[in-house]
């Protein structure tokens, strides 16, 4: 289920950030100053803001999502230092409006679980990555939580540990937060 873009307040909520920090998850990515970063289902820029800090002004941060109104929260929250290195577009369907091999990172943060296509999401990942750049994918834990989705929605680490395998990434790191896990892989 397609997350409601008027609860969007939820998103950035000071809880969520406990829960889940954004700062942490990039740090566990290693993105460095001058990166070229995609930001995959941003919302209105839960991970984009943390990830555009990190990039620094000579990186850029492509943020995209399918929903017109979350992509003009993310506008609106955008401070003006970082206006420069953010790219928002709205999408239309699972391709990125980018060339082949030009970013070194492509996150997926509370995504995969929601798109009808994975292997289409990841496939998409493993083409604008350049050769060794990272894919990383945050999802809910599949456990009971007293907040996100139904279990049955849930991705289980495994599962997604075999699909990136199978689609020419190697898991290099694996991180445990309150309700979800991270999972970094390199393009091989």
């Amino acid at each position: 289920m397609i997350f409601d873009h008027r609860k969007k307040h939820k998103l950035v909520s000071e809880e969520r950030k406990k829960i889940l920090p954004p700062e942490e998850i990039v740090a566990n990515s290693s993105v460095e100053l001058g990166s070229k970063v995609v930001d995959y289902g941003c919302g209105n820029g839960f991970l984009t803001i943390p990830l555009a800090k990190a990039v620094g002004p000579y990186g850029r941060v492509y943020a995209f999502d399918i929903s017109k109104e979350m992509i003009e929260d993310l506008l609106k929250r955008l401070p003006d230092n970082l206006k420069g290195n953010v790219y928002p577009a709205v999408l239309s369907g699972f391709s990125v409006p980018l060339n082949d091999r030009v970013v070194d990172f492509f996150f997926a943060v509370n995504v995969l679980h929601e798109v009808e296509n994975i292997d289409a999401v990841i496939e998409e990942a493993g083409r604008v990555l350049k050769k060794s750049g990272n894919l990383v994918i945050v999802e809910w834990k599949k456990e009971h939580s007293p907040k996100g989705p139904p279990i049955s929605e849930r991705l289980d680490a495994e599962f997604l540990r075999k699909k990136v395998s199978e689609k020419g990434f190697k898991v290099k790191g694996f991180y445990e937060y309150m309700y979800h896990y991270q999972l970094v892989s390199v393009l091989e």
